[in-house]
């Protein structure tokens, strides 16, 4: 099985166009099989004479020090504005998941968390009456702790299955 190289001669000898085809596809032509291989070349630059990598730096100290600068920052927030921070990290951590799963029609999602919204305003509305029913914190920490299990063991499931993933035990049932 003969390589075939964009731009290379064996592409031209062969009188295949191999940009018709995808990466590692098998050609059959004159009798000789051919393998389409898209290569990057070496010596390739961008449009200001840079080549790819020598970027990659840049963006990953970039990337870093934003997250330092951020962590820094909200530490400073929570430390002399506790109320506020509490209200919007609540507000964000409640609200962001929504707006990412309506953008990409995450359906399961947003009726999930629908549910999770209404129930839990439910026993928050419980929870803030007067008087208190005698059952109420029972019911408030029974729904909290269902979700904490709940959490917990999806999180131990996750974890058992990236470790059954890691020592092959999937590739055998194939």
């Amino acid at each position: 099985c003969l390589k075939m190289d964009l731009g290379n001669k064996l592409s031209k000898e062969s009188g295949l166009d191999a940009s018709k085809y995808r990466h590692g596809q098998i050609i059959e032509s004159d009798n000789q099989k051919y393998r389409v291989e898209y290569r990057m070349d070496p010596e390739a630059t961008d449009s200001h004479g840079h080549k790819p990598h020598e970027h990659a730096s840049v963006v990953i100290v970039m990337l870093f020090g934003c997250m330092v600068v951020a962590q820094i920052l909200l530490y400073f927030w929570k430390k002399y504005h506790y109320m506020t921070y509490q209200v919007v990290t609540l507000f964000g951590l409640w609200v962001i998941p929504m707006i990412i799963s309506t953008k990409l029609l995450y359906w399961k999602m947003m009726i999930i968390w629908t549910a999770f919204s209404i129930k839990t305003f439910e026993v928050m509305r419980r929870a803030s009456r007067k008087p208190l029913g005698k059952s109420v914190p029972r019911q408030v920490y029974s729904w909290f702790f269902l979700i904490y299990k709940s959490c917990y063991g999806m999180a131990v499931g996750g974890y058992v299955m990236c470790v059954l993933e890691f020592v092959g035990v999937f590739q055998l049932a194939r």
